[in-house]
């Protein structure tokens, strides 16, 4: 079944439409350059971009901070100065995502502060459009990756920094269990107890969880992971 493709729309910039074909105009000259062409191959998007940046604009892309929402999920003045002033565009998301919105009475300190208050998906995704918005209005318009930890699985001892724990997100095992849980009982193992390197489990259960994660990662613009891993 062939991938269908999202459709392009944009907050901060004009639509140029040429044969029924749409491109953002990220740098507002009316024209389309070769970096907002999506028919265009990757590497040569990017070396178009490449050129056009100023020294500053690379730096801040070279670097990566953390960027979380404000306690009523809008964009703090860290925040502001990391996207106008740094010229950052990747950014650790480290808020945890609960069903209920997170108590603004309550001041946080310490590694609390670096972990941010939580938010409701709907908070999340909202933040996370808003910074995509003020970067679009960018004078090129490069959009922001938002990456973090792991989320998904059942975490007892949530830590800042490993894993923020799943909150509203869908739980599943950890590394090992779903490794169990794709080899299936009864699964034979060496005589010093590790597993067979050509044994091959039922990866469909992999797949299902991969999808499940990667459904709710989008839903609030996160698109990179410091995680799992599968060869």
């Amino acid at each position: 079944m062939p991938r269908l493709l999202s459709p392009i729309e944009t907050r901060a910039k004009k639509i140029i439409t040429v044969k029924g074909l749409r491109f953002k105009d990220l740098n507002a000259n009316g024209r389309i350059e070769a970096y907002e062409d999506w028919r265009l191959p990757a590497q040569k998007r990017a070396a178009d971009l490449v050129r056009r940046m100023t020294l500053a604009e690379k730096a801040g892309m070279m670097l990566i901070a953390t960027n979380n929402p404000d306690c009523g999920g809008g964009i703090s003045d860290r925040e502001r100065d990391l996207i106008d002033t740094q010229k950052m565009t990747r950014f650790i998301l480290r808020a945890k995502v609960n069903t209920q919105a997170p108590d603004c009475s309550v001041k946080l300190t310490g590694f609390a502060l670096r972990g941010g208050y939580p938010q409701t998906p709907s908070q999340m995704a909202g933040f996370t459009n808003a910074v995509q918005e003020r970067l679009e209005a960018g004078r090129l318009g490069i959009p922001a990756v938002f990456k973090d930890n792991a989320r998904n699985h059942v975490e007892v001892n949530p830590m800042f920094g490993i894993a923020a724990g799943a909150g509203a997100f869908t739980e599943f095992p950890k590394e090992a269990g779903l490794a169990a849980a794709a080899l299936g009982a009864g699964a034979p193992v060496t005589p010093d107890g590790a597993i067979p390197k050509n044994l091959k489990g039922d990866m469909s259960i992999i797949r299902d969880f991969t999808g499940v994660m990667s459904e709710e990662w989008k839903a609030i613009g996160l698109r990179g992971m410091y995680g799992y891993m599968a060869t």
